[in-house]
This record gives C-alpha cells, sequence and structure tokens, in this order.
C-alpha cells in the first residue's frame, strides 16, 4: 500500500468545501451559484450548485452567466486605474474638464466635483429612485408573476424611460437642461464630504473613460480588462450569445425577474462569466 499524504489532505479539503457550499445553498434556500477560486496559474477548484433555471432543471455550473450586479464597479474601478495610467485624467481632474455636458450640483453650484469623488462615492450625485429605477429595462416576459409584477411597478422598475444611451441619460440627468435633472438627484454637501453610494455617481466615472478615450466603455474594457484577464464570455450587455448560457434572475425561487440591462449599465449590468 502506497499513501500520498499531501493529495489525501488535498481531496479532503476539496470534499468539505464542496459540502458546507452544498450546505450553504439548502441553508439559504438559493436557487444556485458557482464558485471558482484562482491562483496565479488559474482555477485550482470550480463547481456550480443548484439550478440556473429550477423550471427547465438546467444546472448552475462554472460556466453559467449571471449579472454580477454592484461587482462590475470593480471593473469601473481597474478601467479608471487603466485611464490614469495612460493620462486621461488624474483623481484630482475636475469632472467638468472632461464631460461634453456641465454636470451642476444645484446645492453647490460652484464647487469642483473630482474623478476622486465619483470614486469615493461623495461627489454629491445620489440616486433618486423615481428616475433611477426607470433605467433598468427588461425584456418583455409572458411568465411573470402578477404578484412580482405588481412589486416592480409599485417601486417604479417601469422600464418608460425615453433617455436610453449612458450619454443620453447622464446629460438628462446630471445637467440643468436635462428633463431628468432636478434637486432630488444631489445632496447638499461639499464633494469629498459626505458619502453616499451612488450608482449614477459610478456610472459617471466610466462615462468619463469614454470621452477621453473615444471607445465605448465596453470596448474600452474588452481590451483593457477582459481581454488581458481572458474573460472571454463576459459582457455588458444580454446578447443572444450569451443568454443561451445565462442564469434566471430570481427574486425568489418561485418567482423571476424577466431578463434586463441598465441604461447605466457600468454600475451593476455586467453579464460575467469566470476566467477560462
Amino acid at each position: 500500500m502506497v499513501l500520498f499524504p499531501g493529495v489525501v489532505i488535498a481531496q479532503t479539503t476539496v470534499d468539505s468545501l464542496t459540502y458546507h457550499l452544498d450546505e450553504y445553498l439548502h441553508k439559504k434556500d438559493l436557487p444556485g451559484f458557482a464558485v471558482v477560486i484562482l491562483n496565479n496559474k488559474g482555477p485550482i477548484y470550480q463547481k456550480g450548485f443548484g439550478y440556473a433555471d429550477i423550471k427547465n432543471q438546467k444546472t448552475f455550473t462554472p460556466k453559467t452567466i449571471q449579472n454580477i450586479g454592484s461587482v462590475s464597479k470593480t471593473v469601473v474601478a481597474v478601467a479608471l486605474m487603466k485611464a490614469i495610467e495612460l493620462n486621461y485624467f488624474t483623481l484630482e481632474t475636475d469632472i467638468n474638464e472632461i464631460l461634453p455636458f456641465k454636470v451642476v450640483n444645484p446645492y453647490r453650484p460652484d464647487q469642483l466635483i473630482r474623478v476622486k469623488d465619483l470614486t469615493t462615492h461623495t461627489s454629491g450625485i445620489i440616486d433618486n429612485e423615481d428616475m433611477f429605477n426607470r433605467t433598468y429595462r427588461f425584456r418583455k416576459s409572458s411568465d411573470l408573476d402578477p404578484i412580482l409584477g405588481q412589486f416592480m411597478k409599485a417601486h417604479g422598475y417601469t422600464s418608460d424611460l425615453a433617455d436610453t444611451t449612458l450619454q443620453t441619460f447622464l446629460k438628462s440627468y446630471l445637467s440643468p437642461t436635462g428633463k431628468l435633472y432636478s434637486a432630488k438627484n444631489f445632496y447638499d454637501s461639499e464633494p469629498g464630504k459626505r458619502a453616499s453610494y451612488s450608482n449614477v455617481g459610478s456610472a459617471l466615472a466610466a462615462y468619463l473613460i469614454e470621452v477621453k478615450s473615444g471607445m465605448s466603455f465596453p470596448a474600452f474594457t474588452e481590451k483593457y480588462v477582459f481581454g488581458p484577464l481572458k474573460m472571454h464570455h463576459s459582457d455588458w450587455y444580454l446578447t443572444r450569445r450569451n443568454l443561451k448560457q445565462h442564469s434566471v434572475p430570481y427574486f425568489t425561487k418561485q418567482m423571476a425577474f424577466p431578463y434586463y440591462t441598465l441604461t447605466t449599465y457600468p454600475d451593476g449590468g455586467s453579464e460575467l462569466q469566470h476566467w477560462t
């Protein structure tokens, strides 16, 4: 008999991790998820748990694509660092030196908003839910649960926004000449002094890169982030290609949202699959 203690210990660790993750799935009553652990050589553990589509018994695998929500802001952060490396701007740059329209906080019209203020969520720009929830663009679905449909309508998830590109929405929301401009879109606070988590501010940071690079933000991140990391099945939009592998966006295990994209897609619209 020949024993390989290192192999046995590693196998026991993997089995234990799988056991605890499976236990977590059932304890939290989740539809499904995947876990991938990497080192500098690549994946050392990858496994799916539960279902990406309960109705059709489609299992969740490491190759399942899912919307990662605000985790996409980490991609914005990496893109910003690359933009600074390319000398597009610095963290201290006044955003109005970059933008083709003027951003004005009506409470502090003469104060500068710096790139740094967007990254630290201290710009004074806030998410006015009366407007922001309308930026979700849901695909039409005949299977939408009526209760969930009522919930979406009550919370303003109406997909009826007219300004449906990143640029047109930001200009409309942040510029005094915009149709969506309102004091409710801002805090009465000096930039850099008060933190308030801002999806719109994060989307604006991504748009700065578009302006300076002359590339769309998806094209920029494909060139400098997704491409180098070999994340070849990650995107910012729903496509026919990725929809086939996409997990259902569940509200609960019994109710599912329609598939959706975001007008302000950099703040939470990335469709992510693991590194390949």
